[in-house]
């Protein structure tokens, strides 16, 4: 039999027998029966911990220090220019009402921006082989072909803009080329395997991470 306590309190835990069987020349014999007592640590016992666990936890006391104040005041300020952390809410869009953006292409809005369906975008058809012009001024921060968009083209404008433009039949310009609102970048087309049924823009505009909606900027 094997009794298993606590060294504290003495508390029996579990008790249980084990038969042991061995062979010897072919002749099975059962050993006896033996008491074997087993102390456990303190923290094992439930009837102490129970009785411990709860007033140690109310004699804690969670004191504020100067060292934790200067440490609080200065994450805070070094999150405040976390780009990670998206836009704030008390700004407002508003702000780029002065800027002038510049139609990327003229043609019929096939496919309108549309959050719940995460079209984060505009659909323009126009004729095919098309040029398609810079929103603003900025560099080109990706130049790639993607399985579902095909060849796509992203500008980095001032303040905090990205236009980027979807299904091109091919790319003007390279990573790291600065361009002009007005200026071809690419060709219209329809590449790409998904989101296509023939020539057209996707186009989209992101501000400090977010979308916005391209028809309240952009007369196309």
């Amino acid at each position: 039999m094997i009794v298993t306590s606590c060294y504290k309190c003495r508390t029996f835990n579990q008790i249980y027998t084990t038969i042991y069987r061995q062979s010897i020349t072919g002749v099975n014999r059962c050993c006896s029966r033996y008491r074997k007592i087993t102390f456990y640590r303190h923290s094992t016992c439930w009837q102490c911990f129970s009785s411990t666990t709860t007033k140690n936890y109310k004699a804690i006391a969670f004191n504020k220090t100067p060292e934790d104040s200067v440490l609080r005041a200065r994450v805070e300020n070094e999150e405040r220019y976390n780009l990670t952390l998206g836009p704030s809410t008390t700004e407002s869009v508003s702000g780029l009402a002065s800027l002038h953006f510049f139609p990327p292409i003229k043609g019929i809005i096939s496919g309108k921006y549309d959050v719940r369906t995460k079209h984060f975008g505009t659909d323009i058809v126009t004729k095919p082989k098309a040029l398609v012009s810079a929103a603003l001024d900025g560099t080109v921060i990706f130049t790639g072909w993607t399985m579902e968009t095909g060849f796509v083209i992203e500008v980095q404008h001032p303040n905090n803009l990205v236009s980027v433009y979807k299904h091109n039949a091919g790319l003007l310009k390279e990573t790291g080329d600065l361009v002009r609102a007005g200026e071809a970048i690419s060709v219209v087309g329809d590449s790409g395997e998904l989101y296509t049924s023939g020539p057209h823009l996707h186009f989209e505009i992101w501000y400090k991470g977010s979308p916005l909606d391209p028809e309240k900027h952009i007369l196309f």
